[in-house]
């Protein structure tokens, strides 16, 4: 079924109102300038020659013998149509049948496909009926047309459609037979399901699981999950009110079905757990596996494609292949913060796209691109030269260009072609945004380097464009990360984990904001690793930051869960008095893990569970 066509239907019913619409205006305007006719004189003298149009009525409108319409009634002229009058009244008339005619022939297009069957039966009919009402036979002569009758057979299809429209291709939630929902923490989740969404919009609802009640998901016929896992196997924070439904409903038989596409990393041992978990539990609730959960692994569109498909041909779609979106970013900036850390440079990236829009904490997703001499090099050492044939996704081609389009991070082998087969797509990369400004996007990128020596793909890509070049991005969502509002923050930082951060002070800046702000950031050196200090400098000049603490690793011993530790007592008091939020940022082994179970000391858990915030990496 083309997805062209099933557009086409959708507008059937805005077709049917406009032809009804034009119905009730020519039936009014004949009632009203006839029931307020003023006789003028005698028809008697031409009576003979009067031709019968039609009867509205008690109202009998004739031909004159000059060719115009007029009323006469008991030998007395009344109200005479002027011929452009008559002229825009056919007219309407008209383009109201065309439009039902156009109606019809495409419902019964439809009739083919089984998804849009009942509503072209449905659209069929009323138009039929429609073309059934006199008012068509006004310009053809000697018609009675009874005004509550016709009346009856106008309003009553219209009514029709609009109720049979909300049952069968509606756009309120839980009205559709189908629908695509989605759990998601950093955005990719729900830009996935946006974009298989888009594929079969006139088919199925897009909701996020947050919108969604137990209840809810049983008014489907088939519900089809898009969902990431966070952290160790969390669900996302969007998600746990429908967990918690869930566990809390009794179990019971429903007919609704479902299916689940987990999204994860295959790296962390708690890859797709959550997706795992959700399945399980509908499972035990009594809703009816439709098909075995897919995992992704770090947004492979290969594994999507696999599931989607399934899902298209069960909504009738034809073949569609599922391709992320992504905008060109132009780099303004590129610039080095650290140049004397050798093996942990950072930098800051500055991009622009007139008429972005984001909100700090948002991240930005990256496509990067491989650098083919870089794989060259690697080759050579492994004692490939690039050129071997190798077959990917059944197509034959070198191997260095097989290369570029897959994730080589450390695997090896024996021969080229077992390399390709335990490889990866390439995937996107997500990055804090360092900015609040629009049409401009900052990151904070550091590079990463490989155990063989060599940089890797995504941080050696962004850290070596030049000012100019152009970047396939996008941004994503980070709803839990968002500012709650104009709420004193308490944020906790290290190493890169600083970029949302100067979102954050410079939309508090933006507001005018006079609540505290602190931040207490981590790195190793003072002397080289003082990221944006002479911002951060700004801002506490100017009483946007007003408490700044920070630990330096190698410079003075201290880390920042030690920090913590030292300022527990105002900690509890921001929080607990102050009504203070906690970010936290950074990577999540090591740094992470520990900030977390140094907070859970410190803070009691009604607090952390409700304005804990984290962007762990």
């Amino acid at each position: 079924m083309p997805t062209w066509f099933v557009k086409v239907v959708q507008q059937l019913d805005r077709l049917v109102y406009v032809a009804s619409a034009l119905l009730l205006w020519v039936l009014f305007y004949l009632w009203s300038v006839l029931s307020s006719s003023d006789y003028s004189y005698s028809s008697e003298a031409f009576s003979a020659l009067l031709v019968p149009v039609f009867s509205l009525a008690q109202y009998q409108v004739y031909q004159l013998p000059s060719g115009l319409m007029a009323h006469v009634a008991d030998g007395q002229l009344g109200y005479v149509f002027s011929s452009r009058e008559w002229h825009w009244l056919s007219a309407m008339l008209h383009i109201s049948q065309y439009l039902l005619y156009v109606v019809l022939a495409v419902s019964v297009w439809a009739f083919q496909y089984a998804p849009l069957r009942r509503f072209g039966v449905s659209m069929a009919l009323m138009a039929g009926v429609l073309l059934y009402s006199k008012v068509f036979l006004l310009t053809q002569g000697s018609v009675a047309i009874a005004p509550w009758w016709t009346l009856f057979l106008i309003v009553v299809p219209c009514l029709s459609v609009y109720f049979d429209v909300r049952k069968r291709l509606p756009s309120q939630a839980g009205q559709r037979s189908a629908l695509i929902a989605y759990a998601s923490q950093t955005g990719s989740a729900k830009r996935l399901a946006e974009q298989l969404h888009k594929a079969a919009q006139p088919l199925v609802d897009l909701r996020c699981v947050s919108q969604l009640s137990a209840q809810q998901l049983q008014s489907y016929q088939r519900v089809f999950f898009v969902v990431s896992t966070h952290g160790n196997g969390a669900a996302p924070d969007a998600a746990h009110k429908l967990v918690h439904e869930l566990q809390t409903t009794q179990a019971a038989s429903c007919e609704t079905k479902f299916s689940v596409l987990a999204l994860g990393d295959r790296t962390y041992q708690t890859f797709c757990a959550f997706g795992y978990q959700l399945s399980d539990l509908l499972d035990q609730k009594g809703f009816k596996r439709l098909l075995p959960l897919q995992e992704v692994d770090r947004m492979d569109l290969r594994a999507v494609e696999t599931w989607w498909q399934q899902i298209a041909q069960l909504l009738g779609l034809a073949n569609q292949k599922v391709a992320l979106q992504y905008d060109e970013f132009v780099v303004q900036q590129n610039e080095c913060l650290n140049p004397q850390q050798a093996l942990r440079l950072a930098y800051r990236i500055r991009l622009c796209l007139p008429g972005v829009r984001y909100q700090p904490g948002d991240v930005l997703a990256v496509m990067p691109q491989v650098n083919r001499d870089s794989v060259r090099q690697r080759l050579e050492r492994y004692g490939f030269s690039g050129s071997e044939a190798v077959q990917l996704a059944g197509q034959r081609m070198l191997l260095l260009d097989a290369l570029t389009q897959l994730e080589w991070e450390y695997e090896q082998a024996d021969t080229p072609q077992a390399l390709v087969d335990q490889l990866t797509p390439l995937h996107e990369r997500l990055y804090s945004i360092a900015s609040c400004e629009p049409d401009y996007v900052e990151l904070l990128v550091r590079q990463h380097w490989r155990a063989d020596g060599t940089l890797g793909i995504a941080s050696g890509y962004l850290t070596q464009l030049q000012p100019g070049q152009r970047i396939e991005a996008s941004l994503r969502e980070h709803t839990s990360f968002h500012l709650v509002g104009d709420v004193p923050l308490i944020m906790i930082g290290a190493g890169t984990g600083l970029a949302p951060f100067m979102g954050f002070l410079q939309q508090k800046q933006n507001w005018g904001s006079e609540t505290e702000n602190w931040l207490l950031f981590g790195e190793q050196y003072f002397e080289h690793d003082a990221y944006f200090h002479d911002a951060l400098q700004r801002f506490q000049d100017e009483g946007v930051l007003t408490r700044f603490h920070t630990a330096w690793s190698r410079t003075d011993g201290l880390y920042v869960q030690s920090l913590l530790t030292m300022h527990e007592v105002a900690l509890r008091e921001w929080v607990e008095h102050k009504g203070a939020h906690i970010y936290l940022c950074g990577s999540r082994q090591g740094f992470g893990e520990a900030v977390n179970d140094t907070l859970r000391e410190i803070i009691p858990e009604q607090y952390l569970s409700e304005r804990l915030h984290t962007d762990l990496y």
